[in-house]
């Protein structure tokens, strides 16, 4: 109720603010970032790696990419699915080498390898 007033009182339109993932999303995006790891980039252990959690996964989803693939702009639960793979392809996955993009989107760059570092624009947003 005090932010619609405060908003009303500057003249402002009340902007909702983005819904969480669900723990059943946030596990699932989890367990296909870890068997993309494993069936694309060999990755051992199954579901279980080091490079992120399943918090991570919710961090970077919401935070970080604001729920828009960083290509497209296609949102989650869009039409496409969203899915998070490796920025370069020769450093494991982890917070700081992960970029979130539709499945299509994901397989092309994967395919590509990138070993390009993070843009200094986007690591500074």
């Amino acid at each position: 109720a005090a932010s619609a007033a405060i908003c009303a009182l500057a003249g402002l339109e009340l902007q909702p603010a983005a819904p969480l993932l669900s723990r059943s999303t946030r596990a699932d995006m989890w367990r296909a970032v870890a068997r993309r790891e494993r069936d694309v980039f060999g990755a051992r252990g199954g579901d279980a790696f080091d490079g992120l959690w399943p918090e991570d996964v919710a961090y970077l989803v919401n935070e970080v990419y604001g729920r828009r693939c960083a290509k497209t702009a296609s949102s989650l639960g869009g039409r496409a699915a969203l899915v998070l793979t490796r920025w370069r392809a020769d450093r494991p996955a982890a917070v700081d080498n992960a970029i979130l993009l539709t499945k299509r989107e994901a397989e092309e760059h994967d395919t590509a390898g990138s070993t390009e570092a993070v843009p200094a624009e986007a690591a500074a947003a």
